[in-house]
């Protein structure tokens, strides 16, 4: 039994090789180890394709890490940063929005500044009708700022527990969408 001559390359692929005026061609692996390359010696591509193979490992592995390493420092660092600062700008918001602090401050202050005053000389019932009055304004001004203050404080816890609800969200995505991933996996087998 006359035993067949071996193949050189074990990897029978096309291969582009680069000939000594600067034009490619491509070959047929087994037949390219007949060629020579630049500088008269033998080109052997299944060298080269180890060696491109593993430089692209070797470079894949570092970008991929790189890569990794700036998507955790944007997603737990950059973005993390802009949005708790989105958040603190939408309680801000609320607070400037619906004033809270000035209607605290000026919470029995008399509706629209209507107040009145009496003349002069002194008389009981005008007295005691000034006073009613300006009472009155004062508890109508309280009445119309305590639904607004009520509003702002609900508007501002709303947002507090939506904020927080997506920042932990935001924080425990990568987990999430890893985990979604293999899931998909075990379902689809």
């Amino acid at each position: 039994m006359v035993e067949q001559p071996r193949p050189l390359c074990a990897c029978n692929s096309a291969v582009r090789v680069l000939s000594s005026h600067g034009r490619s061609r491509w070959f047929e692996s087994s037949h390219a180890h007949k060629l020579k390359g630049r500088g008269g010696r033998r080109f052997n591509p299944c060298i080269a394709h180890q060696n491109l193979a593993s430089g692209l490992l070797v470079n894949l592995d570092w970008f991929m890490s790189i890569l990794l390493v700036r998507y955790l420092r944007w997603h737990f660092g950059d973005q993390t940063r802009k949005i708790l600062r989105g958040w603190k700008n939408f309680l801000a918001f609320g607070v400037y929005f619906f004033s809270i602090t000035l209607l605290l401050k000026t919470l029995f202050s008399p509706w629209r500044r209507i107040s009145w005053s009496t003349g002069r000389g002194f008389d009981l019932w005008e007295q005691f009708l000034v006073l009613f009055s300006n009472l009155f304004s004062r508890l109508l001004g309280a009445m119309v700022r305590i639904p607004v203050i009520l509003m702002g404080i609900f508007f501002e816890l709303l947002v507090l527990a939506f904020g927080a609800g997506l920042f932990l969200l935001w924080l425990v995505l990568p987990l999430l969408l890893i985990f979604c991933f293999i899931l998909g996996l075990i379902l689809s087998f």
